[in-house]
């Protein structure tokens, strides 16, 4: 059975109106925004133990217009890592995405695909890119936006590794509902060795037109917006679980970025452990909140702010990022408890 690309990378969501989505996914951006507006550190913020987070896409690559966005480029394809490259797009929103839901991320890219369909040896490459991600680029998030219909005992091995090294792993769940399982690597999440991410709507509810469902032996299932997206005004209208998985990673390194912050003199507690899934997981489980959809956990950011503050478009932005750094190191401090 031949590998298959997780996502396509342009996918009309199955909505009756596609504008309404498109609305709707520009509203939860905005929400995104107003909650950006507190994690994000200003000059007096970092002290000098700051340091950016470090963001892998492996993905299609990217291209020349947006190479700026990016630190290092390492083409496991044709071995050309000096000329970006992305025939396909997908790889050139994964990091324009991630650079909307944390500008302050530090992005490395991996070409793996050529081409949306894998070849034979995709999944070796993506192997050999989780390894470069974790070994020569240190990096603290690696997001694979895409799955495969096979396993490879090398991967599992090459994600151990990253989870070793205290780094998140994030794939995409798959686009085809059950008539398929949910894509390798992204069901290792069973396993809590990674974060498996389904899609929703702009409203937050968990899409059953294209997601598999939640295995019975997991303890989660997040999902994230990923329907009616649009990077730009008049651009394609994007859908499927590869932008969740590329919206999860984004805000993952935004609060582990928050995490390295002075935070009114004070940090957060027990940090390092937001680096394991353990850890990030008792954060987004902070932004379900109540938002359990059939089995699936909808991750809504800005709940992590403020009870009363829903909807305040003037926030208190010292007290907000006080209350958020309280919430996130009583969960780290009671992780293992």
């Amino acid at each position: 059975m031949s590998n298959k690309y997780a996502s396509p990378s342009l996918q009309m969501a199955g909505a009756d109106n596609p504008s309404e989505d498109i609305i709707a996914s520009e509203n939860w951006f905005t929400e995104l925004d107003r909650l950006n507006s507190v994690l994000r550190a200003k000059r007096v913020e970092k002290d000098e133990s700051y340091k950016p987070v470090k963001v892998a896409i492996l993905d299609t690559g990217v291209r020349p217009d947006s190479e700026d966005l990016v630190e290092d480029y390492k083409d496991f394809v044709s071995g050309n890592d000096v000329d970006c490259t992305d025939g396909e797009g997908h790889g050139t929103y994964a990091v324009q995405l991630i650079r909307k839901t944390n500008n302050a991320a530090k992005i490395y890219v991996g070409r793996v695909f050529r081409r949306r369909t894998a070849d034979d040896n995709t999944l070796s490459l993506m192997t050999q890119a989780v390894r470069h991600a974790t070994h020569q680029w240190g990096v603290d998030v690696i997001v694979m936006p895409s799955g495969f219909q096979s396993e490879s005992d090398d991967m599992i091995e090459a994600i151990e590794e990253a989870r070793s090294a205290r780094i998140l792993v994030f794939a995409a769940a798959a686009n085809y509902g059950n008539l398929s399982h949910i894509s390798f690597p992204g069901r290792l999440y069973i396993d809590k060795k990674l974060f498996c991410m389904f899609s929703t709507d702009g409203r937050s509810r968990a899409l059953p037109s294209f997601n598999p469902s939640v295995s019975k032996a997991a303890g989660y299932g997040f999902a994230i917006l990923g329907d009616g997206i649009r990077l730009h005004e008049g651009g394609e209208h994007l859908g499927g679980t590869s932008f969740a998985a590329m919206l999860g990673a984004g805000l993952a390194s935004r609060i582990l970025d928050f995490s390295r912050q002075s935070i009114d003199g004070k940090k957060v507690e027990k940090a390092e452990r937001l680096q394991t899934v353990e850890g990030m997981t008792k954060v987004f489980d902070i932004m379900v909140g109540s938002g359990i959809d059939n089995r699936y956990h909808c991750i809504t950011p800005w709940k992590i702010l403020r009870a009363n503050s829903a909807g305040d478009q003037v926030l208190n932005r010292l007290a907000e990022r006080s209350h958020i750094c309280e919430r996130i190191s009583q969960k780290m401090v009671d992780l293992y408890i």
